[in-house]
């Protein structure tokens, strides 16, 4: 969505499927590349750092090769080690361009989640996205929550008028934690064929 660094309602807390879209931002303004400190959340001992090309195995490892965290992003499978070499690359060339992109976090040696801030398009307009998987080992443990804050530090200084979140109808966990961002339900709307609900939250800033 560190090299210490989208399922059954309801959804897994803490697992992917949560998209955060940030409207109104001023294209010119980049932030600095964030790199969280050491801390405890839920019991685990995670730090967050930006990704990195070397960053691929990991992510393939702990997160798009198992099916069950591959099944929120796409219905054909778990991803392969190339699919995720090649997507790495995408990710940190964004941030490379754009000063903010994707963070790992990482409980020791082993990658646990990822945050995504990245522009998008969705629903027919240019956004930045905001986002979270976790590894299904540390599925309910507030790792999603956390990584979503990251994201949404990385990036406060932007001028932004709103937050909006969106995930599938069904994935009640990440709705939970749309709610514990303090956004509120807006909408259903149709992405790939399958439904879907977005949040907002206003913000000071745009």
């Amino acid at each position: 969505m560190s090299r210490r660094a989208a399922g059954a309602a309801p959804g897994p807390i803490g697992g992917p499927g949560l998209r955060v879209l940030f409207v109104g931002i001023n294209p010119s303004l980049r932030s600095a590349e964030v790199c969280a400190p050491v801390r405890r959340y839920a019991g685990v001992k995670m730090e967050i750092r930006p990704l990195l090309e070397s960053d691929a195995a990991a992510i393939h490892r702990s997160l798009l090769g198992d099916p069950e965290v591959a099944a929120w992003f796409r219905s054909t499978g778990a991803f392969t080690l190339s699919e995720c070499e090649e997507m790495v690359g995408r990710k940190v060339a964004h941030r490379a361009a754009h000063g903010f992109g994707w963070s790992l976090g990482w409980e020791g040696e082993e990658c646990v989640g990822w945050g995504i801030a990245q522009y998008c398009i969705v629903d027919g307009g240019s956004e930045v996205e905001v986002g979270w998987a976790v590894t299904r080992s540390h599925w309910r443990r507030g790792i999603a929550t956390r990584l979503g804050r990251h994201a949404l530090t990385e990036i406060a200084h932007l001028e932004l008028h709103s937050v909006v979140a969106y995930t599938l109808e069904h994935n009640l966990a990440s709705r939970g934690v749309m709610t514990k961002l303090r956004m509120s339900y807006e909408k259903d709307f149709d992405l790939h064929g399958q439904p879907h609900v977005l949040y907002r939250k206003a913000l000071r800033g745009g």
